[in-house]
């Protein structure tokens, strides 16, 4: 007689699944071989180690930015006196310009004309 239950299973089923569980949680005792072995003992090597030498990233990073810090001073002074010289042309090419202003616009003197005399006559 099999009778079903809410999830379609039979009661047959669910014993055998009853009992694979309850013998899956016995527990069961194995022959204690550990206990009569030697333990476990690293070996050490028969050589020592070998120290090599080593750079750290730090001191090779200050290495390369201390060349950068160069490189960027030598452009920061070329920089500065093409500055430098672009400004003295400048200043040349000024003083080119108002000294040929000044010439060309200082009055010069003209020869007062030779009229004649006017003779005033007394009020009196």
């Amino acid at each position: 007689m099999l009778t079903m239950t809410n999830s379609g299973k039979s009661m047959k089923t669910l014993e055998k699944e009853n009992l694979e569980l309850q013998k899956k949680r016995e527990f069961k005792a194995q022959y204690p071989h550990v206990i009569f072995e030697e333990p476990f003992v690293p070996e050490r090597p028969s050589r020592f180690c070998k120290i090599e030498e080593f750079n750290l990233h730090s001191e090779k990073r200050g290495v390369d930015r201390k060349i950068f810090d160069e490189d960027l001073e030598q452009l920061r002074l070329e920089r500065e006196k093409a500055m430098e010289e672009c400004e003295k042309k400048q200043k040349e090419i000024e003083a080119k310009e108002i000294a040929e202003l000044r010439k060309k616009t200082v009055h010069k003197a003209n020869k007062i004309g030779e009229y004649k005399k006017q003779e005033y006559q007394d009020i009196s």
